[in-house]
């Protein structure tokens, strides 16, 4: 067996240590944290216009998903179990009980519901639509129009159709075809009922945690085949919103970005920058770069992962109306492995300790390198806690909507707020993470009483 000599040895660790001093000049960041006992967190201000809204995921409510990736995900067996904690079964029966749902929103002073289609209800067969799926949510529209608040449509999130998946979903770049077709139909059916369309849910989650990190369906483990992902779904989104907008040209089009800043753990570990500076390439870069200069371009050289990708499409920065921000927190990359500040005030999801400064900083951030560049402006459609303490929940809300208020006042283009989520619900493997605005069973919670209160301006602008 071949053994490297200590002088390959000693090669490979001065070219890592080369690879993690360009990191350190270009990643490296201090993490930010503002002196909440000077600050009023109830000193917010937003405008008449101000778009409130809350969001839901048809997997993750609807009830009765089966045919897709993730319900095949909740059944499959990994070591002997099986991977999602519970099955989503009924979920929060919001297909049966949208109309209450809805009116619910209303009355709590909400403008805007976002929510996601279940692809594979409306087309469960390859090239057959299903009439009675679609004019669902063609009801769906029509009960929160009627309400007076504005539907805007997520048409792909983290599941696939079963027949699509087989066909090799989005690692093949010729099924792009079947998404238009399938996001046409939809825009068709709904007849000019949705200004605000969103064609993919975080594509960069979708497709590094599909398929480099395994931690999602379809659960690969190749970074070749994620980058390739990762591209598909960015020329999807092109194709698509070219597409849409001949069939509709005044429909606003976008897209979502998660944003989870990552920093080095031990600012003198040239590796923790190594992976900083590789997370935020292919989480973040890739795309910005996509959409300003119509050129896609990952090289990951480094063992083992190997890849090296380039494609190009001038159209791709005249493809986004506006650009969504998903944010929960932040992390810290120690050796590789994703860890948190275990001094910061935890939430029911470890990874999702509360950092209020990151939303402003992921603000500037989509502003400086994506937002400002097209001229296009940014709406908040993912902030949200786990949580069923009723004073950490308070603690999140008004602290999040103060950094949310002085990045507004700052001069960043922020349009509108999306609390993440409207009920308890199915979060994507189980039932523990409580993060709606109301229970499973809609009952109001204390917790979020500020946050109602903020949108309907009953606010006292004053520490009590």
């Amino acid at each position: 067996m071949y053994k490297k000599s200590p002088q390959c040895r000693k090669l490979l660790v001065i070219i890592l240590f080369s690879i993690a001093s360009f990191a350190t000049i270009t990643t490296k960041q201090n993490t930010i944290y503002w002196d909440w006992k000077k600050i009023n967190p109830l000193e917010v201000t937003f405008s008449e216009s101000f778009l409130w809204g809350t969001i839901t995921h048809a997997y993750e409510v609807e009830g009765n998903c089966t045919n897709n990736t993730w319900y095949l995900w909740e059944t499959e067996l990994k070591n002997g179990t099986p991977w999602a904690i519970e099955r989503s079964g009924d979920a929060c029966n919001h297909w049966n009980q949208y109309k209450e749902d809805i009116k619910e929103m209303k009355e709590l002073g909400l403008k805007a519901y976002c929510f996601s289609l279940a692809w594979e209800k409306i087309e469960p067969f390859e090239g057959h639509f299903d009439d009675n799926a679609l004019q669902h949510y063609v009801d769906i529209c029509d009960e929160i129009i009627n309400h007076g608040m504005q539907p805007i449509i997520i048409l792909k999130d983290y599941r696939d159709p079963i027949w699509f998946a087989y066909k090799g979903g989005f690692e093949r770049e010729e099924n792009i075809a079947y998404f238009i077709r399938f996001c046409t139909t939809v825009v068709e059916k709904l007849q000019n009922k949705v200004g605000q369309l969103i064609t993919f849910w975080n594509p960069e989650i979708y497709a590094i945690n599909g398929y480099l990190n395994g931690s999602i369906p379809p659960g690969k483990k190749n970074m070749k085949i994620a980058t390739t992902v990762l591209k598909n779904l960015a020329e999807a989104h092109v194709q698509t919103y070219q597409a849409i907008k001949e069939i509709q040209e005044t429909v606003q089009i976008g897209i979502t970005k998660c944003i989870y800043p990552i920093e080095p753990w031990n600012d003198l570990n040239p590796l923790d920058h190594l992976a900083c500076r590789m997370a935020n390439k292919l989480m973040n870069e890739t795309l910005y770069n996509f959409f300003k200069t119509g050129t896609f371009s990952v090289k990951v050289v480094l063992p083992p992962y190997f890849t090296w990708i380039k494609h190009q499409n001038s159209s791709a920065s005249k493809s986004l109306d506006f650009i969504g921000i998903n944010y929960q927190s932040h992390g810290y990359m120690n050796n590789f492995k994703l860890t948190h500040n275990p001094n910061e005030l935890a939430t029911d999801i470890q990874k999702f300790s509360i950092y209020p400064e990151g939303l402003y900083e992921a603000i500037k951030q989509v502003t400086e390198n994506i937002a400002k560049p097209l001229n296009i402006p940014i709406y908040i459609t993912q902030n949200g806690i786990a949580t069923t303490d009723t004073d950490t929940q308070n603690i999140f809300l008004k602290r999040h909507l103060y950094a949310l208020s002085r990045a507004i006042n700052d001069g960043y283009d922020v349009r509108g707020y999306f609390y993440w989520t409207f009920m308890d619900c199915y979060t994507w493997g189980g039932y523990d993470a409580k993060m709606g605005l109301l229970t499973k069973d809609r009952e109001h919670k204390e917790g979020t009483q500020y946050f109602i209160d903020v949108i309907n301006n009953q606010y006292e602008n004053e520490l009590t």
